[in-house]
């Protein structure tokens, strides 16, 4: 589903008015309406998870599939998977309480990702993410426990009597 068709669903349930993204590089924060500004603040905040999780994978930041051309490429490829999930409706709720500062964006999105284990989301390969095994081969997939080797019995050794 599109972006925009989410931003249209999130107003409709929250009453909040929503007409278009509105972001100005620079001063992102001072554009638009409520929803726009807490899109702004949370977005960052968002990028900034991303960000741990692909550098923790060992991944490159800079290497993008969707955006190119910048330092966070894949970062902000892997941030724009879970803004419908994150961001979108967090702006809208939090517009439609009356909640629009930019602190209350970034202290919403922290709260939401420890509750929604988005760290965790984030590392776990998933099919829709990718074509292949995941971000880095099978990392997720198995974790590393020991194994229980089975127990040979063991006998005393034969006695040699003289």
């Amino acid at each position: 589903m599109s972006t925009t068709r989410h931003n249209a669903q999130h107003a409709e349930r929250t009453g909040v008015p929503w007409t278009k993204r509105d972001y100005k590089p620079g001063d992102a924060f001072a554009a638009g309406d409520d929803v726009n500004r807490l899109l702004s603040a949370a977005n960052p905040a968002l990028y900034g998870v991303c960000h741990a999780a692909v550098t923790g994978l060992g991944a490159s930041p800079a290497i993008g599939f969707v955006h190119t051309g910048n330092a966070l490429s894949f970062v902000l490829d892997i941030a724009d998977l879970y803004k419908a999930e994150f961001t979108i409706p967090l702006a809208f709720d939090l517009a439609a309480q009356g909640l629009t500062s930019e602190r209350d964006a970034r202290t919403a999105l922290r709260d939401a990702a420890v509750r929604g284990k988005l760290l965790h989301q984030a590392t776990r390969p998933r099919r829709r993410r990718s074509a292949g095994r995941g971000f880095r081969g099978s990392v997720g997939r198995r974790r590393h426990r020991r194994q229980r080797r089975p127990q040979l019995e063991r006998h005393a050794p034969p006695r040699h009597h003289p």
